[in-house]
């Protein structure tokens, strides 16, 4: 995002917050149905061969399978090397810092925290790191099993690092949560990056994923910026940005930072709408913590955070551009996936097979990861990857139609 230099963007009056009425922007949703459209060519597709076939033409496994037995990293799943790939590509750790103090919320299985300690024992030799994280507590027999990662190998081993608030769920979307987290990460001298990668199965809704999980951004964000100190960084996954949820959420961010990306990892599956939010330079603005309160009170509300009338007609025309881009990338993959859904193609079988040997050589060659030594591990010689883990209850089987 281009942010002026000249007459640099505020915040509208702190009274006018979450009292206007929801709007829409036209050119966002027809952007908006005409995703869906595609989206809704898949409804008839037995969901667990419509994985299988998008599995096999993706560029991603390559690389993870590269990643855990020729750089034999730590606990490597798709968010280890998505997060490798946003703190390297956007350059969040300074070259010359001696510590780095960051918190992860939502962060359940922990991957993101390999991930960056693979990249910060790699590239910044020595720096002193302290990390927490949070994330819905899997031992919590309250919590919905269907929000919950309950994988725990890696949270177990290093259950001291995680905070689950003060009513022991994990949930950031309490109040008294919040001030747990943020009371534990004052125990830190600074915190340098948060990252946030939230999200809510909307497997049977995905027309209103956006709207769903739109709460839970808000919630994500208020955190982070409570927390981080000025000049940090923030990496926050979102999806779509047709709603006026996210084109308010991504306006607090451009007025709160120097630099504002949207950014699709090639480690991302390419046919869904993952994007991550990376902001840095956090200007901590005078005021901010009473924005962030009534934002944090009003998470619910159906009503829109920001005027539309007061948000700037160059920032709006930026995220219909951003948005658009996005959503022709997604539409590309997923039209292709059909098209070769149960099709015999050698052709293509070669095609894709080349594609793939140049993705796999192409992440390498960008990030020149390789291996750290085994002491530099967060769990040094602990397995975890073979070692029990608690079975994901999110298991969906059919059609969305017949679901």
């Amino acid at each position: 995002f281009r942010r002026p230099v000249e007459h640099p963007p505020v915040l509208p009056p702190l009274e006018s917050v979450f009292t206007v009425l929801a709007y829409t922007v036209d050119q966002l949703q027809k952007d908006k149905s005409d995703l869906n459209a595609v989206k809704n060519r898949l409804n008839d597709f037995e969901i667990g061969e419509w994985h299988q076939h998008t599995r096999r033409r993706s560029s991603l496994f390559p690389i993870l399978q590269e990643l855990r037995h020729r750089v034999r990293a730590e606990f490597v799943t798709q968010a280890f090397a998505k997060l490798y790939e946003c703190v390297a590509a956007y350059e969040l750790v300074p070259g010359d810092a001696a510590e780095f103090y960051s918190v992860h919320l939502c962060e359940a299985p922990g991957a993101f925290i390999t991930g960056l300690n693979h990249y910060l024992r790699l590239t910044r030799g020595n720096i002193r790191w302290q990390w927490f994280a949070n994330t819905l507590n899997p031992y919590y027999e309250g919590n919905s099993m269907g929000n919950m990662i309950t994988d725990d190998r890696f949270i177990l081993e290093t259950l001291d690092r995680w905070c689950f608030g003060e009513d022991c769920t994990g949930d950031i979307m309490k109040r008294e949560n919040l001030d747990a987290i943020t009371r534990r990460a004052s125990e830190f001298p600074m915190v340098n990056l948060v990252t946030a990668d939230g999200s809510i199965d909307c497997l049977d809704v995905p027309e209103s994923q956006e709207e769903h999980v739109a709460p839970l951004h808000l919630a994500e964000a208020v955190t982070a910026l409570k927390m981080l100190t000025q000049g940090g960084s923030f990496i926050l996954k979102m999806f779509t940005m047709f709603e006026h949820t996210s084109v308010d959420l991504l306006y607090l961010l451009y007025v709160c930072f120097d630099e504002l990306n949207v950014f699709k990892p090639c480690t991302s599956k390419p046919g869904n709408s993952e994007v991550y939010v990376i902001a840095k330079g956090y200007r901590r603005p005078d005021g901010i913590d009473a924005y962030l309160d009534r934002m944090f009170a009003n998470l619910s509300s159906t009503k829109a955070m920001f005027d539309l009338a007061t948000l700037p007609e160059d920032f709006v025309e930026q995220v219909h551009r951003c948005a658009y881009m996005f959503l022709c990338f997604q539409q590309d993959v997923i039209e292709h996936n059909i098209h070769y859904y149960r099709k015999v193609d050698s052709e293509e079988e070669q095609k894709l097979e080349w594609v793939k040997s140049q993705m796999c050589r192409k992440f390498f060659d960008v990030y020149r990861i390789k291996p750290i030594r085994p002491s530099e591990a967060i769990l040094n010689g602990v397995d975890i990857v073979n070692g029990s883990v608690n079975i994901n209850p999110r298991d969906h089987t059919g059609t969305y139609n017949e679901r």
